[in-house]
């Protein structure tokens, strides 16, 4: 997508500076987590997070967005922040803990927890809790009533999944609602659970992604049963916020303040993804079409009298086995025929030839993968962007893991128009920064590391290379947006030229070093 530009129109004002700021963290698990703090590391070089008054953040975002939230609630400064949370991602012990509750019973009786259903969402949620210290959306808020953060807004997003609506998780002392304003109509006062509903709940609903997690209950999952009771509230599902907006710039735009700037973070690929592929005979498919063929359950359960008959043990509970299974999609693939039958409201017979049953699944789960994981977030992406760009045009910076790969015939970064008058200040993207984005943007949408991208003795230190295009991507947009919007504003005695002229010395040492922000705060 190829960003807008306006620079050439007058402003009706004249500008003061980036003295308040809004960021946007896009979902894509531990991808979004690590780009998104090169972010914050970067705006905390420049000197800008101060300014900082307003996150948004989704799904892998959120992790990143919360835990700020967080230490800011305890007066953690950066430098303790980022070393806490590099730790915590660096020790990546997120997925095998929360599997070891799943298999564990003690913690599920703990009083924090006993109101909880024992599956791999809470199960998660057990432990971010515990990542988390514990603590409140009601603790993020009185730090800013006391004046203790310079946060001033902060919107978890989720999907309820019972209304097909957005659910902000949000503070309430400026104007904002709990949920949305169907949740707040069911409910009983919803706004004063703040207080009781807890950060890593919250995280484990952003970050809930469909097929791989179930939806968690709200509020059952994260309120005592009394208080549950108390809310008046019919329980809802909830699920990963990035299925209506994966960027959380809705919760932006929605908001009735405006912001000097407003800085999107997007681990999300704007490009269609492989063509949709019908499915191929497998073995999978080969077993499936036996399973449900009536003459093959006729000839298992003729084998399994003969077997009974001729008192073999062994393959009489094999074929009894066997033959219990194939009844069982016998009655499965008879109740989808019945199901189809009604749904298309046809009068005749309608069938799905046993030989056909395993393309048939295989062909629909493909589709829903691909809906859920490319159509809708795209969609919705695209959307986003433009009543983003349409009515921010001059104060919307999109740093994207993508841009900086270069990959395209030009060799300019990925969406950058003007390139001439932008690279006039930037130069050419240079290949080691090139190599770190193409190794960043590889990384797949995981809560984890795999073995070999964990650890800096791999020699394929991932954790790192996510954090440094982060920081490095970041600087690059905020260079570009200072010089085709404001190009006025940093020139000598520019009200942008000190940050402009600090930006420009940070780009040129990344240019040389694409990881020496990240080492300088590794080194202290």
């Amino acid at each position: 997508m190829e960003i807008p530009s306006k620079a050439n129109e007058e402003q009706k004002e004249p500008y003061k500076g980036f003295e308040e700021i809004a960021l946007c963290f896009s979902g894509g698990g531990y991808r979004a987590a690590c780009f998104s703090l090169g972010t914050l590391s970067f705006f905390d070089k420049m000197g800008l997070l101060e300014n900082v008054r307003a996150i948004s953040t989704v799904s892998g975002g959120t992790i990143t967005g919360i835990k700020y939230a967080q230490t800011q609630a305890v007066g953690l400064d950066f430098d303790l922040f980022f070393k806490d949370y590099y730790k915590w991602l660096q020790k990546d012990e997120l997925a095998n803990n929360a599997i070891g509750h799943i298999r564990g019973g003690k913690v599920w009786k703990l009083e924090a927890n006993k109101h909880k259903r024992r599956n791999p969402i809470n199960a998660f949620a057990i432990e971010y809790n515990r990542f988390l210290g514990q603590m409140t959306l009601g603790d993020v808020q009185r730090a800013m009533e006391n004046g203790s953060t310079h946060l001033q807004k902060v919107v978890f997003n989720a999907t309820d999944f019972t209304h097909s609506l957005q659910f902000r998780f949000q503070n309430t002392n400026r104007g904002g609602v709990l949920g949305n304003k169907r949740v707040q109509e069911l409910g009983h006062g919803l706004n004063t659970y703040l207080n009781k509903i807890k950060l890593g709940d919250i995280l484990a609903s952003s970050s809930a992604f469909p097929g791989g997690f179930e939806p968690i209950g709200f509020p059952n999952d994260f309120l005592s049963k009394e208080d549950s009771r108390a809310t008046g509230m019919t329980e809802i599902g909830l699920l990963d916020g990035g299925i209506i907006d994966n960027q959380g710039i809705s919760s932006i735009l929605t908001s009735t303040k405006e912001y000097d700037l407003y800085f999107l973070s997007d681990v999300a690929s704007p490009y269609p993804g492989d063509p949709f592929k019908f499915a191929q005979s497998n073995t999978i498919i080969k077993i499936l079409s036996y399973l449900t063929s009536l003459p093959a359950l006729l000839f298992s359960l003729g084998l399994t009298i003969y077997f009974i008959y001729r008192d073999y043990l062994i393959l009489t509970a094999a074929f009894v086995f066997l033959t219990t299974v194939m009844i069982g999609f016998q009655y499965l693939f008879y109740f989808a025929n019945k199901k189809l039958k009604n749904n298309l409201g046809v009068i005749n017979e309608l069938r799905i030839p046993s030989r056909r049953f395993g393309f048939f699944v295989f062909d629909r789960l493909n589709s829903l993968l691909k809906m859920t994981t490319e159509v809708f977030l795209k969609t919705a992406r695209s959307s986003n962007y433009e009543s983003l760009y349409d009515k921010l045009w001059n104060k919307i910076a999109a740093s994207t893991i993508y841009q900086l790969r270069c990959d395209n015939t030009e060799g300019r970064p990925e969406g950058q128009n003007q390139w001439e008058k932008v690279s006039a200040v930037t130069g050419d993207i240079k290949e080691p920064m090139k190599e770190v984005a193409k190794k960043a943007a590889s990384f797949g949408t995981t809560l984890w590391f795999n073995k070999n991208k964990r650890h800096v003795k791999s020699g394929d230190h991932m954790l790192d290379t996510l954090v440094a295009c982060g920081e490095f991507t970041a600087c690059y947009n905020l260079l570009a947006l200072m010089v085709l919007q404001y190009p006025n504003e940093i020139k000598d005695n520019g009200p942008l030229y000190d940050l402009y002229q600090k930006c420009l010395s940070l780009w040129a040492r990344q240019k040389k070093d694409p990881y020496t922000l990240l080492k300088t705060r590794l080194e202290r």
